[in-house]
């Protein structure tokens, strides 16, 4: 295999350029779903953390009868 420096453009080996745009396009909108799905996520599981992280500083300081 060589490679075809005129069609060779962003990354795809072969790939005319209307479609290398829509091969583009396509891991922009993978790349912002991954990004919005990790931030969210992130979010959640700090709250969990944050949660939990409460309820046992409760606990270590319960009056014991």
């Amino acid at each position: 295999m060589h490679w075809d420096f005129p069609r060779y453009i962003g990354g795809f080996r072969g790939v005319k350029n209307s479609t290398c745009f829509v091969a583009i396009m396509n891991r922009k909108k993978l790349r912002d779903i991954v990004f919005y799905l990790h931030q969210y996520i992130g979010f959640f599981v700090g709250l969990l953390l944050i949660l939990i992280g409460l309820t046992g500083s409760l606990l270590v300081f319960e009056q014991d009868y």
